[in-house]
């Protein structure tokens, strides 16, 4: 997977967390900790202790995104087969 994965999952995981989408949130984490390896997965966590800059593009879209269609992603995320 790439970086730009990575860096929009922590965005998302950091959008969810601040806005009390805890649902979500979880949800986010499971997804990545199932389709991210190790080291991936660090680069999540270390994206997610520092500072994610929240005055960029995508995090101004992905906050708006994630707001609107939260239940959806949710859903979504519950019925998904993590074993493929």
């Amino acid at each position: 997977m790439s970086l730009y994965l990575i860096n929009v999952l922590a965005n998302s995981i950091y959008i969810c967390k601040n806005n009390g989408h805890s649902v979500l949130e979880y949800l986010l984490f499971r997804y990545a900790k199932k389709k991210l390896s190790c080291k991936q997965l660090i680069v999540v966590c270390i994206k997610l202790a520092g500072n994610i800059d929240e005055n960029t593009q995508l995090y101004k879209f992905l906050s708006i995104w994630i707001n609107i269609h939260n239940i959806k992603i949710v859903r979504q995320l519950l019925y998904y087969d993590y074993d493929t």
